[in-house]
């Protein structure tokens, strides 16, 4: 049996409050590993840090665990890869590290598969969606 930990973030108090709340998040999360029988270790939780960078203490500390020797999970799942980041190089960076603890990394709403072809595909839609955040930034100091 797989060992899990989730991992949910929002950028904002009304994205906690209306948007991908933080429970909707966990509960689909839980539902996720639950259909896989996969069992829940841990739950991580940044609420108020954008995607943009990895300055969130709960990600930091999922990582110093999956980085022990050995790890105490095999897999994290975010609701989506924009969850975990909003920037394409960072993903990368974040993902390799995780592969290398020898842990996969899931997204409930974005099953790619695994192999080359997944990794292309993430690799663009992590692309997307920083540039999806860099343009609501711009629209939202333009207002």
């Amino acid at each position: 049996m797989k060992r899990v930990v989730i991992y949910a973030r929002v950028s904002t108090r009304d994205q906690a409050d209306h948007q991908l709340s933080i429970q909707d998040q966990i509960r689909q999360a839980r539902t996720y590993a639950e259909k896989k029988g996969w069992y829940i270790v841990r739950e991580f939780v940044d609420a108020g840090y954008t995607g943009q960078n990895s300055n969130r203490p709960e990600l930091q500390r999922m990582m110093d665990e999956a980085c022990r020797n050995p790890s105490p999970f095999d897999v994290v799942i975010v609701h989506s890869y924009s969850r975990f980041f909003r920037n394409a190089v960072e993903l990368g960076v974040y993902r390799m590290r995780l592969q290398k603890a020898g842990i996969s990394l899931q997204a409930v709403t974005q099953e790619f598969g695994e192999g080359p072809t997944a990794d292309l595909i993430v690799t663009v839609m992590s692309a997307a969606d920083q540039y999806q955040s860099a343009e609501i930034s711009k629209h939202v100091t333009r207002s």
